[in-house]
């Protein structure tokens, strides 16, 4: 067996180990390095042949024997060889490149390297090779692929065809990718590069693209970054779509829809109108149906309510009080002495102001709570709510006392009236606001008889009998 030394300390800082064999393949000396990498002493003298099968029965090294001898002869050298080179894959899953060079004494200089990253290189290249096989069979759109480390890019034919040029007119020395893309969407594809850069695996964005006929043509890019271990990308792979009838349809739909929306608007405010047209219809019905139920009620003239109204209020008043015990309503009959020589001598508009002032001076003296009515010509009742504490005979006082007092208008046109009145007690006089009104109405005329501007009081059921000439047509007595 051949002596052996240690490797010399200078060895032990190369990256690779280093085995120095003999002429007959049995190792004087090792690196550090290589026995590390082998997982062996490496001891000197040790056939190296025997160290690999060693190896190989450890488990270091995954090789099957039939290959472990297949490497062993590719290592061996002959005078004229320089180098062998095996790759062997250990355990661990890296891989062991070994190279064989003859030394001067005949023997072998064994250097042993971790090619792992080499390894994963070159496996990497292979499968984008194949994507990129696959990628340019399988697509019907435009495609590019771009080499990062050589700054080369592929633009394929389908893509010059697309933006109307020859198949080989996009290329790195004439026009390229970048210069067709138009002014306003160059920021959108910067920040999609950005995003790549910033490790994204995938991204997609739209622009438009020049077209040979002096047009631009609308282009969906989806473009997939390829990295090597350390993530930097070494290629971009892309395709491009012309999306420029869709994008076209997008945007008449996008105009249709705003004239639709327009239309609607324009249609909603036409309805609203409409609407608004209706409301204030249907408000002017309301108020006219409003008004002729008013005046359904009251007196044109006057504004107080009419007989209509008066036998309803009767009736609503009897239904809330008993018939029973001391009288609680008191209807006033009550009729203008010397109307008709006013009306006569001044004219119906003077006698219109009159009985408005004389209306006005009734609901006066009347007060809240009771109610004032207007029969027709100069004829009006008062119905008194004796159960509130209203005293019967102290209204008309103060309603014959006003009356009497004297009116003139603007045209300095005057007249003085007096007031002839009958009362009614209920449920003295009458049970029903008919029968009141008519015993109001007898005890009236007794009061006219008696010499006007005075009043009388119904005694009785008997009293109430009316005259039986019409009340409301007959003529003025004064």
């Amino acid at each position: 067996m051949a002596s052996a030394g240690p490797s010399p300390p200078l060895l032990d800082l190369m990256p690779d180990g280093l085995a120095v064999l003999d002429a007959r393949g049995r190792i004087l000396t090792a690196t550090a390095r290589s026995r590390a990498l082998l997982g062996h002493s490496l001891d000197p003298g040790l056939p190296f042949d025997r160290v690999m099968s060693e190896c190989v029965a450890a488990g270091t090294l995954r090789l099957e024997p039939d290959v472990l001898g297949r490497v062993l002869a590719d290592l061996k050298a002959d005078e004229q060889a320089t180098a062998r080179p095996a790759f062997v894959p250990l355990a661990d899953g890296r891989w062991l490149r070994l190279i064989a060079s003859p030394s001067p004494e005949g023997g072998q200089v064994m250097l042993l390297g971790d090619v792992t990253a080499l390894k994963a290189r070159e496996r990497l290249h292979r499968q984008t090779r194949r994507l990129f096989a696959l990628t340019i069979r399988a697509a019907t759109d435009g495609f590019f692929h771009w080499d990062t480390a050589t700054d080369t890019t592929y633009y394929s034919p389908r893509l010059n065809e697309m933006l109307g040029l020859a198949p080989g007119t996009l290329n790195d020395a004439g026009p390229t990718l970048r210069s067709l893309i138009h002014p306003d969407d160059v920021p959108g594809q910067g920040r999609a590069f950005q995003q790549m850069l910033d490790g994204a695996d995938r991204v997609e964005v739209q622009g438009r693209l020049a077209h040979a006929d002096g047009g631009w043509r609308w282009a969906a890019f989806r473009v997939l970054p390829v990295r090597d271990d350390d993530g930097q990308i070494v290629q971009m792979i892309g395709a491009i779509s012309d999306i420029t009838a869709r994008r076209e349809a997008e945007d008449a739909l996008l105009r249709a829809n705003h004239e639709l929306e327009a239309r609607v608007v324009a249609r909603t405010a036409e309805l609203q109108a409409a609407n608004d047209a209706l409301r204030r219809e249907v408000d002017e019905r309301r108020r006219i149906q409003a008004r002729l139920e008013h005046l359904a009620r009251h007196d044109a003239l006057t504004g107080l309510p009419n007989r209509r109204a008066l036998e309803e209020h009767l009736e609503q008043m009897k239904a809330q009080r008993s018939a029973t015990g001391a009288p609680t309503l008191a209807v006033c009959y009550l009729d203008l002495d010397g109307f008709k020589a006013a009306n006569d001598t001044h004219g119906h508009d003077f006698g219109d102001f009159l009985l408005v002032t004389v209306a006005e001076r009734l609901q006066a003296c009347a007060g809240a709570g009771n109610l004032v009515a207007r029969l027709g010509g100069d004829e009006f009742v008062a119905v008194l709510d004796l159960a509130r504490g209203v005293d019967h005979e102290a209204f008309l006082a103060a309603a014959l006392a006003r009356v009497a007092e004297p009116v003139s208008d603007a045209q300095g046109r005057g007249a003085v009236v007096t007031l002839s009145a009958g009362v009614a007690l209920w449920p003295d006089a009458a049970n029903d606001g008919t029968g009141l009104i008519r015993a109001a109405d007898t005890a009236m005329y007794a009061a006219k008889r008696s010499g006007k501007a005075t009043w009388r009081l119904a005694r009785g059921p008997e009293v109430a009998v009316p005259p039986t000439q019409d009340r409301r047509r007959r003529p003025e007595s004064d």
